[in-house]
């Protein structure tokens, strides 16, 4: 049987730290002329509108979507912007400069337009508040410009954390499936299970319980670590976590079997294929938002394990079969 090993996008440690770091929003605060005005920094996508202009900053290169507005925003010296062309020597960016909340200028030091927009790998939406005024712009940059951008002034989050010493494990659980006693006596390594009701498909895209939210998420299973990017987030009531996470069927079915008293060979056993697991502070959960990525630890990318409640029983490397999410054993890891 021709079982191929699946392959997932790859997303490198840097741009988890940088999201992980942005977390639900960061906010910041400045004054323009006795007016005080707010940066805020939250995890998404700005529409793609106006005109782009890519700023050297001393915290990276920051690519702005409809930057005119915003930058206006950023001091008392209007900004106007050509649909091209826009000359980086010129004499009015001195003039910005000079103008800029010394505050903002605090944080990114000086600001340079550059000739051409620059692609960026991190994204998120910039808006900033002054008075009456608003404006939202797509903000484009490198994961580590994020990271200076914080340690250069006093941001805050939008939702406060608590303390770290408050963790928790939650396993990153791929699917479900049920084999009696006797045949998971019989499995050997080289064997595949495949999985019989799945949380997330061959592509790594599916959803993951957390208490009463459901994550709607996508695994990036490439390169030296695995992480799990959050799509969207909905809440649920208790009694369709309890319900989803609880396998009726097969406790109905070892019911009958031992009503029946038949051997106990024949006993049906819930197992689970996990990926790893989510460490996470209680205040992180509370963060957590759509276009946040988080590490899951416990295997290299391309592996799982085989469980029985908590308990690895097996582990091995994520195959698809005929369009079927399976595990191809290389080690057995309990008592036959």
């Amino acid at each position: 049987m021709s079982a191929p090993v699946i392959k997932l996008p790859v997303l490198d440690s840097l741009t988890v730290q940088a999201y992980r770091r942005l977390g639900r929003g960061l906010r910041f605060s400045f004054e323009v002329a006795g007016e005080v005005g707010e940066l805020l920094l939250e995890p998404g996508r700005a529409p793609e509108c106006g005109v782009s202009l890519s700023l050297e900053t001393r915290c990276g290169v920051m690519t702005f979507s409809d930057a005119g507005p915003l930058l206006s925003l950023m001091g008392d010296c209007p900004v106007v912007l050509a649909d091209t062309e826009n000359d980086p020597c010129s004499w009015f960016w001195a003039l910005f400069e000079q103008r800029m909340s010394t505050q903002l200028v605090s944080v990114f030091g000086y600001v340079r337009p550059i000739g051409d927009v620059q692609p960026q790998t991190f994204e998120c939406r910039a808006s900033i508040a002054l008075g009456q005024a608003r404006s939202v712009s797509r903000l484009r940059m490198a994961p580590e410009s994020l990271l200076a951008l914080y340690e250069s002034g006093p941001w805050h989050p939008l939702k406060a954390s608590v303390a770290d010493r408050f963790p928790f494990l939650i396993p990153v659980i791929l699917g479900q499936l049920q084999v009696s006693v006797e045949q998971l006596r019989s499995v050997q390594p080289g064997d595949v299970v495949l999985l019989e009701n799945t949380q997330l498909d061959g592509e790594g895209v599916g959803q993951l319980n957390v208490g009463k939210l459901r994550l709607h998420v996508m695994i990036d299973d490439e390169g030296a670590r695995r992480c799990l990017n959050i799509c969207s987030i909905e809440e649920v009531a208790v009694d369709d976590v309890f319900f989803a996470s609880t396998d009726v069927d097969a406790n109905a079915q070892a019911q009958r079997v031992l009503d029946e008293d038949q051997s106990l060979e024949h006993l049906p056993l819930a197992l689970s294929v996990r990926c790893g697991a989510l460490k996470l502070s209680l205040g992180e959960l509370r963060q957590l938002a759509p276009g946040v990525v988080l590490n899951i630890e416990g295997y290299s990318p391309g592996m799982a394990g085989l469980y029985y409640g908590d308990r690895p029983i097996g582990l091995g490397q994520l195959v698809e079969v005929d369009g079927r999410l399976g595990l191809q054993l290389s080690r057995i890891i309990f008592s036959q």
